[in-house]
């Protein structure tokens, strides 16, 4: 791809922070030894296993150190990747007083838990070198009063004294303030020659602030915050063994503004890449973040087999509203969904959670490949979904959560009639959840936004308009039709049965009485909206039970269906998760309440339940309408920030 202009550049670029930097260990007890005690960093709390008011650290730890951190996942616990990572090059921190900074590691010479590891420091004085005029502030302190700390697994810390003030307070992480300021600056090394093609690299791909001389690139990364490449000779890109299985093999999280324009340029150029350590974790995120990791010059001439690689450095790119955002945070450092743990936070590593971690660190290395999102395209609108907690609805929902789709959101309460308010019954004929409204997809002649119901076919819809058809099974036509012919399973025999069942089970007073059983008539007139929004409780049912062992017995058949194709695949339309498996699993879901045990009765269907339901986009999906979207202040209509979406008023 020919580089394009960029759009203009803020002073500072479009990157707003190294966030943090991923090292692998295999000595918790003495990494937490020499961060915490030694330099001052504070543990993150939202890492680690609460047990009677106390965090532990289990099988990662995240160190604040300022705005940024050290994510450190522990090998001897299960993290996959090297046993240990060494970033090839120095990373540099701030502390408000050095003398201090030296009498903090001065105490730990000695310590039994970091006996035998690679920990030391050496203190150097100032040696008055004159400030260069073209070199950042990191290199013209080079000789400058500092100090050198090796970590346990032999990584390289410089430390420098700073004021108090410097510390950058544009945002935060939960837990305590770190005693150091930040990390001003992380340096790595790179080959000869390269420190002007990494500068365009930045500035192409990333729209950063970038300059390179005198065989050094630097990268602005926030206000007071620099990556810088530093050129040495005899160094070469070598892929004989995958990056993320090697010791230098890192990764550093940015935070950028503009993520929509930096994923499209490196999707264009084929420079995304998945990491297999991190598949289940990028899925689940979708386009919320991405990974790249060869860094090419986008003005060298392409060859057949691309850009010359000059370095290869993972980036795990975010988004401003990413859910481990520290933008998203407000002072002073607390949680948003845990109780203030600061004073409780236990660092040393316990035996409470003890398990095979060996065998699940195995099995974490045996991911072949990670995954890579598809960049959203340009000028996509946000979709708005219709829903309510059932099995068909969260159908919707999850399909939107896998494709990392932006959508809002708005409950139907359908226990109160708002399924039949005219607005709704405009899109969805039948009255029912769930309904999507779709504005890239609009009618050539009137314009108005393309609206659908039938789970099944906002289904169809989604996989085919987005996600490039990953959710359509696969890419052959036999894998497609294998997808489309579970997916009617689906709607014309598991659902539909399975609802029945549960319907006949509450007229017995087994299960609870179904939240719509008081809405059988529809209307769109002011009579009968009023009538309705009475949201009366449904008169008492007849049990029948020629009807309840008609659906018991026809409902555990087709779990049988289920459990037999599930024997022989791992998904319903073969080796991919597909709509099918998100159509079945709404209805899974609810097993329950079909009074069907799936653990015993049906292994293969618990099997695949057990590795769908663990999907990130899965879980989410099936948590919506949350609890504060279904507590709204009932009017039995639609609210009206969903007036504006539809031409008829909703009243």
């Amino acid at each position: 791809m020919t580089a394009a202009p960029s759009p203009s550049r803020p002073a500072l670029g479009n990157v707003l922070l190294l966030e943090h930097i991923n090292l692998n260990t295999q000595h918790p007890e003495a990494a937490l030894t020499f961060y915490l005690r030694g330099l001052g960093l504070a543990q993150d709390p939202r890492m680690g296993e609460v047990v009677d008011g106390k965090v532990y650290v289990n099988r990662t730890m995240w160190l604040n150190a300022g705005l940024s951190q050290l994510h450190m996942p522990i090998t001897t616990r299960g993290a996959s990747g090297p046993r240990d990572n060494v970033l090839r090059g120095t990373i540099h921190v701030d502390v408000p007083s050095l003398s201090k900074a030296r009498a903090r590691l001065e105490a730990l010479v000695g310590a039994a838990e970091l006996s035998g590891t690679c920990f030391s420091y050496q203190a150097f004085d100032d040696m008055h070198v004159p400030a260069a005029q073209d070199q950042d502030q990191e290199a013209n302190e080079e000789g400058r009063a500092h100090i050198v700390a090796i970590d346990p697994s032999g990584n390289r810390l410089v430390l420098r004294e700073r004021p108090a003030s410097s510390r950058d307070e544009r945002c935060y992480h939960p837990g305590p303030l770190s005693w150091c300021l930040g990390v001003p600056a992380v340096e790595f090394t790179c080959p000869q020659g390269s420190s002007e093609g990494i500068k365009n690299f930045y500035e192409h791909y990333f729209n950063a602030a970038a300059s390179a001389a005198n065989g050094v690139a630097t990268v602005c990364t926030g206000p007071h915050q620099r990556l810088r490449f530093v050129e040495v000779a005899g160094l070469s890109v070598d892929a004989s063994v995958p990056y993320h299985e090697r010791r230098d093999g890192i990764h550093l999280c940015l935070y950028i503004q503009d993520h929509a324009r930096t994923l499209a340029l490196l999707e264009a150029d084929g420079l995304l890449w998945g990491n297999p350590r991190y598949r289940d974790l990028d899925r689940g995120l979708g386009t919320r973040q991405f990974r790249c990791k060869d860094i090419v010059d986008p003005r060298a001439p392409a060859g057949e087999r691309g850009r010359a690689v000059l370095l290869e450095l993972e980036h795990e790119v975010r988004t401003v509203d990413h859910a481990g955002s520290p933008f998203a945070h407000c002072k002073p450092y607390l949680l948003l969904d845990r109780p203030v743990v600061e004073a409780r936070l236990v660092h040393e590593v316990s035996t409470l959670f003890e398990q095979d971690f060996e065998a699940l660190r195995v099995a974490k290395m045996a991911v072949p490949v990670g995954w890579v999102p598809s960049a959203p395209r340009p000028g996509q609108e946000e979709l708005v979904l219709f829903t309510w907690s059932t099995p068909n609805g969260v159908k919707a929902s999850v399909c939107l959560e896998e494709l990392a789709l932006p959508y809002r959101l708005v409950s139907v309460h359908i226990g109160e009639g708002e399924q039949h308010a005219p607005g709704f019954h405009a899109i969805s004929p039948a009255d029912k959840i769930p309904a999507l409204v779709d504005p890239n997809v609009r009618d050539p002649a009137t314009g108005e936004p393309l609206t659908i119901f039938e789970s099944g076919a906002i289904l169809m819809h989604l996989a085919a308009h987005y996600g490039g058809g990953r959710l359509l099974g696969g890419w052959t036509a036999q894998e497609r039709s294998r997808c489309l012919q579970w997916l009617f399973f689906q709607v014309g025999n598991f659902g539909p049965n399975a609802g029945q069942l549960h319907h006949f089970l509450s007229a017995a007073g087994l299960n609870p009485a179904p939240v719509t059983a008081s809405q059988t008539h529809k209307s769109s007139s002011s009579a009968a909206m009023a009538e309705r929004s009475t949201c009366a409780p449904p008169p008492p049912s007849t049990h029948d039970d020629y009807a309840l062992r008609r659906f018991d017995k026809e409902t555990r058949r087709l779990y049988g269906v289920l459990d037999e194709r599930l024997a022989s695949s791992e998904y319903l339309a073969g080796a991919n998760f597909s709509i099918a498996d998100i159509a079945v699993l709404g209805w899974v879901w609810r097993h329950p309440k079909h009074k069907v045990d799936i653990a015993t009765r049906f292994p293969h269907v618990h099997r695949w339940w057990t590795l769908v339901s663990a999907r990130p986009g899965v879980a989410r999906g099936l948590a919506l309408p949350t609890d504060e979207q279904k507590q709204r202040p009932r009017t039995c209509q639609l609210p009206p920030y969903a007036q504006d979406v539809f031409s008829p008023s909703l009243g």
